[in-house]
């Protein structure tokens, strides 16, 4: 029997042994429940936009520049000034010396319409520059969200993939070491098969490695532990179709 033969019944053994045991699943009522899954990439984003330490700094200097808006353009605060002579110091001679006196004196510095209507403008130019600030930093942090989590839903996909074809590697590896034994297929079957196992170990381990460097960066756009663990992203959020006019189809056409 030739290796191509051999590869089809085992095709055809993984995928009843597949159906058997998801048969045995529905019917069991104690089977093992689905691994946990990611949080969604909205939920995601508004962690990061919560807890970015950078956000937060703009967010500040934001609501500074509006506290200091309020009072832009207002006058000056008056100065109250208090002044005491005596001429024959160190003898008290107040009332008595025309050359003494105590007073007082209030002044209240006046700013122009023009100068009073700049500061304004200042302030305003200022609070619209901080708040720039905050959406394009925003943009940048849910930008840079997204684009991790579609990385990790690409890498999760892989995984899964080569995990079912690990399990028909294992089982054309077998099958090909039994027939070998048995004196029915030569040793480069053997091989081949244990080469394909290999070469599908090396891939999960290097999905592995670049799974953890994603998880990191992620955990670092959230503002915690690197460590933190995130489970398997299963789905993407569907992308809204354009809404497209008649004319516009027709200038396409």
């Amino acid at each position: 029997m030739s290796t191509g033969n051999c590869a089809g019944r085992a095709s055809a053994l993984l995928l009843c042994l597949a159906f058997s045991g998801g048969t045995a699943n529905a019917q069991d009522p104690t089977a093992a429940p689905a691994p946990p899954e990611a949080p969604l990439v909205d939920e995601l984003v508004r962690r990061a936009l919560d807890n970015a330490p950078s956000i937060a700094a703009l967010k500040s200097r934001l609501q500074a520049a509006r506290d200091g808006a309020v009072s832009a353009g207002v006058l000056p605060d008056p100065m109250v000034e208090f002044e005491y002579r005596d001429a024959g110091f160190p003898r008290q001679t107040i009332g008595s010396d025309p050359m003494s006196m105590v007073g007082a004196m209030v002044r209240q510095p006046l700013l122009s319409r023009g100068r009073r209507s700049s500061a304004r403008s200042v302030a305003a130019s200022e609070v619209e520059q901080r708040r720039v600030e905050v959406d394009a930093l925003a943009a940048e942090v849910t930008a840079a969200v997204r684009e991790r989590y579609g990385e990790l839903y690409a890498i999760d996909r892989e995984r899964a993939v080569l995990s079912d074809a690990i399990q028909l590697a294992d089982l054309l590896s077998a099958t090909a070491s039994s027939r070998y034994s048995a004196g029915a297929s030569d040793q480069a079957s053997v091989l081949r098969a244990h080469l394909e196992r290999t070469r599908l170990g090396e891939r999960v381990a290097d999905l592995e490695a670049e799974r953890r460097l994603v998880v990191v960066a992620v955990n670092r756009l959230l503002d915690q532990a690197p460590d933190t663990p995130l489970a398997e992203v299963r789905s993407l959020p569907e992308l809204p179709f354009p809404e497209t006019t008649e004319e516009e189809l027709a200038a396409v056409a």
